[in-house]
Formats: C-alpha cells, sequence, structure tokens
C-alpha cells in the first residue's frame, strides 16, 4: 500500500463508496495533504456532501496507519546504519556519521568556511555501499546558489572514481546519480518539496540537500510573522519526509551579523574552548540565520567556521591553505564536540595536532 496516496488507504481500508468518491474527485491526492486539511478544518469545506462523523471516520482510517504499533526494546535495530563523511575522524563528530534517522541537520557559517564543499562530499558518499560507509543510493540536492558547484563536483567525483574504480568506472557514473533541483524562490521550494514525495515511494533516494534554505528565506522585517508562519510550513514537511522515508535532511544555513548595544572589556575576545587563542571567536558577532522559530525546527545544528591559521595540505605539496572547524551546537542524536579540518582536492580532510605543538 503506497502511503502517500490517500484514496489508496481509503479503498484498501474498506472505507465507503460515498467517501471514496468525494476523494476521488475532490482530493487531497496524499495522505499529507488531507491530514493538514483536517487540522486546519478545510475538511468540511472541502466535503461539503459528507457528515462530520464521516470526516472523522476518514481521520481514524489515516491515524490508525500512520501511528506505529508499539514494539518491545529487544526489537529494535540496535546497529544504526550511518553515513561517513569520507574522514574517520570527522566521522566521530556525528559519532559514527550521519545517522539515517538523523532528521532536519542545520550545517551554518560565514562565506568560505567549507559548507558547500561538505555537502557535495556527501553527494559522492551516499551513493557508497553501506559496508563502506555509504547509505547505498542516489542524493538530491536542492540549490538555491546557481551551478557554480559543478566544476568542485566534478573534481571531487573524479576523486571518487579513482578510489573506488571499482564501483565507478568515469565521473558521470557519480554526478548522474544525483538529483538536482534549482530553486530561486519559497514558492519554487515549495513546489520541489511536494514534487518530491511520489518520487520517495521507490526507496532509491537515501539523502536530501538544501543548500541554502537562508538565501531563500531573505525577507524585509515587516514580513516576519509570514516568513515564520512558512518556515513552520517548510520544517512541517521535510520533518515528515525524513521520519516517513527514513531519509536525514541537511539544511545549509547562512550568518547573521548581532549588534551589541554594551561592549565588556573585560570579556575575553577568544574562545577558551579553542587550541588556538590566538584565533578570535565570531560566536559575538554572528549568528545563525533566520532567528528562534526555526533553531526549534531543527534536529542537530553544526557550525562551520574559517580560522585564521595557516596548515600545510599534505595532499597538495605542503602548500599553505586555511585551517577550519566544524562544532556541534545542539542535537537529538549527537554528542557535542569539535573537530578541525581542511579543504583539500579530495575534499574535506580532518587535521589533528601534535602533542606538545604550543
Amino acid at each position: 500500500m503506497s502511503l502517500n496516496n490517500l484514496y489508496t488507504l481509503l479503498e484498501e481500508s474498506n472505507t465507503k463508496k460515498e467517501i471514496l468518491g468525494e476523494v476521488s474527485e475532490k482530493g487531497p491526492r496524499t495522505v499529507y495533504e488531507f491530514i493538514q486539511d483536517h487540522l486546519s478544518l478545510k475538511t468540511k469545506t472541502r466535503y461539503r456532501t459528507l457528515t462530520s462523523k464521516d470526516c472523522e471516520e476518514m481521520f481514524e482510517t489515516v491515524s490508525s496507519y500512520l501511528v506505529r504499533e508499539p514494539v518491545k526494546v529487544s526489537e529494535l535495530q540496535t546497529e544504526e546504519i550511518c553515513l561517513s563523511v569520507g574522514d574517520r575522524s570527522l566521522d566521530e563528530l556525528f559519532g559514527k556519521g550521519i545517522p539515517q534517522n538523523g532528521g532536519l541537520i542545520e550545517i551554518y557559517g560565514e562565506a568560505g568556511c567549507g559548507k558547500t564543499n561538505f555537502c557535495l562530499q556527501l553527494l559522492c558518499q551516499a551513493q557508497l555501499p553501506e559496508i563502506v560507509g555509504g547509505f547505498g543510493g542516489k542524493p538530491i540536492y536542492i540549490s538555491s546558489e546557481g551551478y557554480g558547484y559543478m566544476d568542485r563536483l566534478l573534481q571531487l567525483s573524479e576523486h571518487y572514481v579513482e578510489k573506488y574504480s571499482d564501483l565507478f568506472k568515469k565521473s558521470e557514473d557519480l554526478i548522474n546519480e544525483i538529483a538536482v533541483e534549482s530553486v530561486s524562490s519559497i514558492d519554487q521550494l515549495l513546489v520541489t518539496i511536494n514534487k518530491l514525495i511520489p518520487n520517495l515511494e521507490s526507496g532509491d533516494y537515501k539523502l536530501i540537500i538544501i543548500d541554502s534554505i537562508a538565501s531563500i528565506m531573505r525577507v524585509g522585517i515587516e514580513q516576519a510573522i509570514s516568513r515564520a508562519k512558512t518556515l513552520l510550513q517548510i520544517a512541517t514537511k521535510l520533518k515528515y519526509i525524513s521520519s516517513t522515508y527514513n531519509i536525514p535532511i541537511i539544511l545549509v544555513n547562512q550568518v547573521s551579523a548581532v549588534i551589541r548595544e554594551e561592549v565588556n572589556l573585560n570579556k575575553s575576545m577568544y574562545d577558551s574552548n579553542d587550541p588556538f587563542l590566538l584565533l578570535p571567536s565570531y560566536s559575538d558577532k554572528s549568528t545563525p540565520a533566520l532567528g528562534l522559530v526555526w533553531s526549534n525546527c531543527i534536529n542537530t545544528r553544526i557550525c562551520f567556521k574559517r580560522l585564521k591559521r595557516k596548515v600545510l595540505d599534505p595532499f597538495q605539496n605542503n602548500q599553505n591553505t586555511a585551517l577550519r572547524s566544524m562544532n556541534v551546537v545542539f542535537s537529538s542524536s549527537m554528542p557535542l564536540d569539535q573537530k578541525y579540518f581542511i579543504i583539500s582536492n579530495r575534499g574535506l580532510v580532518s587535521y589533528e595536532f601534535q602533542k606538545g605543538f604550543f
């Protein structure tokens, strides 16, 4: 039975013909849309010939199907499938990698901190078999930043072809498996999200990335209330997709400046937990965009930073390269930790400090 199709669900549940006729003629097509209608009291308006009892019967049928039966702890899957980032040390930041049931995972940071590189690497990683840290499926990449990432994606795919020559013969074998959608407005994003749902029924797609959610949501202060409602609508749909199809969704966010009215000159301008005490933290002058409403919608928040420190890249003839960091700000499933990394021609590579370096 298709979880997504309302008519099929009601038909196979022996629902009355009168109700089936109304659904066939007036919709909605999906279970998700029906629940939204019912909770917003639109069901009676849509089905004027049906009684309140008929509408409640429909809701109970849908609810009983969606609500899972209780299971014993011993019956739960003990070995969780996780997506490797492509670096064992960076995987430790997420526990063992990005969990398949990780929900909505936000990554944020200033421009040039490595967010898009991280996403492109995941697009390649997701296609690997589970035995080598992948999801064994196709990824979906929804971009609001144009197609400027293609050269970098091609470079990464060539590295994966070289590393996994038994799985991929050419770069196109990886790139052609990525479902790419380009959006430039909220309406386009909502249409794209709705369009995803029927395609997920096959189980072929295992990862969704939206880069970036913030650039689509840029609005003025006068639209703050409308923006909050739209954010909730988007988050609700994405949570439904993630939980129903067991797909983690990576959401790229940007930062916005925070203006302080008072400055405490005695307060340290440096991160006490950062081994590079000469590196100022930008936590006091920037914050994730989209506000508190959005923060309450996501399951995990990870902060990316580009530090001022330069280190040697062993994969590019020991050239100087910027050191970067990622740390888990909050999460319902991941430990709070921090890792350092560089961006090499082969992707994100963890950077470990030697003892006695300072």
